[in-house]
């Protein structure tokens, strides 16, 4: 297994000079697991594809039984765990080549909103596959993918299409604004980009590659309304506007040239003064959210985690997750009903078929629900790394009456009102760095005192359907702390009462600088 000159493997030439001559072949007659281990392992593909089309003896060699030669090709060439036995069935990357560079598809040439993933029954099959995706991605280069992170990447992907199918018109206004056509290895190789020119070799880019060979991000907003279009959502309060657009790019964090791939983009901080940028280091893989020249904290807090190579798929998948599950949902940006919709970063109680969420300290929730006559609470807070300074917290504050086909829904009858006005709020926010709790009086919300219904509200006026919801801002608190308290009501409205007021609890939930996913 030496090679020639021309760096030909010496086996595979021995195997060619012989072809004519199978039965006195020795490598020919070789067990299959004997061939596989003694010869095939310093093959490479192509050297195995010609070798097979050979001779049927060469079929048979490579074709035993169980498919163990292929199994053990798996692993080898394309990063495939142990192979378990009770397995029936492989996955694999669907593509087509010379189709890389058609409208609307992926550098696999298949359309990422279709199933971009093959399921076989044979390892072969799979092995097969795997080398056709390989080439396409590298070109001429004699390399492999690493087949575990491109299969989760494209099953992220496949769920966030599904998602955006179903999430109306900002759903499809992020669908139009991905890069579909993904970046293979000339796109990680670029002249200006020094660390991009050993991009094979730099750990910390391969669950990268994995993830923009099928949407290389998304495109630069160009209007202020199509910013809010943000693949990776966002939160406002008082004005202040946070969509981060999932992004592609090298780039300088300093005077000199690009050394860290941007993969979060925030335009809308940016046009307000503030910074925040999502990292990637090509070195080892860590993910870090920059807001200032000296400012960063980490995008994964997880403990006892030290592999850092794949934090961005670990990273997609968890959002990919809550999204899926309706802890992140579409919402507004603002409290008109003619603001731009978004995706909102405040996390929601999840559907009933749906894993419980994430996020808590160890002992306050990160999502709180409470539920009073009827009346129900539910609040979260989000960490803003590039308000930190300012006010290191939005929280939202999501206040409605339930509807009869709901769990802990009162009648009217027994609740004994059918509408209830806010008066006042009493809040307690707990900072673990002090040990103090800073308790806050004050009528209504933010200026406001919203009307309470099946169904709805009113506000100053004007009727309007679903939730009344509205975001604030805490303190900084570099060790956290919590936020609770309690709004007083009035049943029917502040000018006409119907009954004695009556308070609606919020039970605390968590203020984390430090969450174990930062988006």
């Amino acid at each position: 297994t030496t090679t020639t000159k021309d760096n030909k493997p010496q086996a595979a030439i021995i195997m060619a000079k012989t072809e004519n001559a199978n039965a006195a072949n020795p490598l020919l007659c070789l067990p299959s697991s004997t061939f596989c281990v003694c010869v095939g392992q310093f093959l490479k593909p192509h050297d195995l594809l010609s070798l097979r089309a050979s001779s049927k003896r060469a079929v048979d060699l490579l074709n035993d039984q169980d498919d163990e030669v292929w199994k053990i090709f798996l692993m080898k060439h394309f990063g495939y765990s142990q192979p378990d036995d009770k397995v029936d069935s492989y996955s694999s990357l669907r593509s087509v080549s010379g189709a890389s560079t058609a409208a609307g598809t992926s550098i696999f040439g298949v359309d990422p909103t279709d199933d971009i993933l093959l399921e076989t029954d044979s390892a072969f099959v799979a092995w097969k596959y795997w080398v056709k995706a390989s080439y396409i991605f590298y070109r001429d280069k004699e390399q492999q993918l690493h087949a575990p992170y491109f299969l989760r990447a494209a099953m992220f992907w496949r769920s966030i299409f599904q998602w955006c199918d179903n999430a109306d018109a900002l759903g499809e206004s992020i669908k139009q604004s991905l890069c579909r056509k993904g970046w293979d290895c000339n796109e990680w190789t670029r002249p200006n980009v020094p660390v991009s020119r050993e991009f094979d070799r730099m750990a910390g880019l391969k669950a990268a590659q994995a993830v923009f060979s099928f949407c290389a991000g998304q495109e630069r907003a160009t209007t202020i309304d199509d910013a809010f279009s943000g693949l990776l959502g966002g939160y406002e309060a008082y004005g202040y506007y946070s969509c981060t657009r999932l992004s592609c790019d090298f780039i300088s964090l300093g005077r000199g040239p690009p050394t860290v791939l941007s993969i979060g983009l925030c335009q809308l901080s940016m046009s307000q003064g503030l910074v925040k940028i999502l990292t990637l280091n090509p070195t080892t893989g860590a993910m870090q959210c920059i807001s200032g020249a000296n400012s960063r904290c980490d995008v994964l807090n997880l403990p006892q985690r030290e592999a850092k190579e794949d934090d961005i798929l670990l990273w997609l998948e968890e959002y990919a997750r809550r999204l899926g599950a309706g802890i992140f949902k579409v919402g507004t940006m603002g409290g008109n009903a003619d603001d731009q919709q978004a995706i909102t970063l405040y996390p929601d109680i999840p559907r009933l078929s749906s894993p419980s969420p994430i996020l808590t300290d160890g002992r306050i929730e990160a999502v709180s629900r409470a539920v009073t006559r009827g009346v129900e609470v539910v609040a979260s807070a989000v960490f803003v790394p590039q308000g930190a300074r300012q006010f290191g917290f939005i929280y939202s504050v999501r206040i409605r009456i339930l509807m009869p086909t709901e769990t802990d829904y009162v009648s009217e009858e027994d609740r004994g009102f059918a509408t209830c006005q806010l008066q006042s709020r009493h809040w307690e926010i707990a900072n673990n760095s002090t040990g103090e709790t800073n308790r806050v009086n004050g009528e209504g919300v933010i200026g406001m005192f919203p009307l309470l219904m099946e169904g709805g509200y009113i506000e100053n006026g004007e009727e309007c359907q679903g939730v009344f919801k509205y975001q604030s801002c805490s303190g900084r608190m570099e060790r956290g702390g919590s936020f609770g308290g309690k709004m007083h009501f009035i049943p029917g409205s502040l000018e006409s009462r119907t009954g004695p007021g009556f308070d609606v609890k919020l039970n605390p939930f968590a203020l984390d600088p430090n969450p174990p996913y930062l988006y």
